[in-house]
């Protein structure tokens, strides 16, 4: 899934990945946090602000990562602002 993620952002499959774990969640970090992806459910905002500290360019997580509507704005809100 990360390659079709990266295929689809214009990325060079050849970059760098690393993987991790941010509270529990598995995030992969691509080309030094240029794209960072999450594919985790019920994903805590302290992840997200995590994800946020690093200013991606771009973030992709599932809409099953959220446990409801205002979650997810809040994290729409703290990626946008970083």
């Amino acid at each position: 899934m990360l390659y079709e993620i990266m295929l689809k952002n214009g990325m060079d499959l050849t970059l760098p990945i690393e993987t991790e774990t941010i509270n529990g969640k598995q995030v992969s970090n691509v080309a030094g946090n240029y794209l960072i992806v999450c594919l985790e459910k019920d994903v805590s905002m302290d992840v997200i602000k995590e994800i946020a500290n690093r200013q991606p360019k771009v973030v992709v997580l599932y809409d099953e990562s959220f446990k409801d509507d205002m979650t997810k704005l809040n994290a729409l809100e703290q990626l946008t602002k970083s």
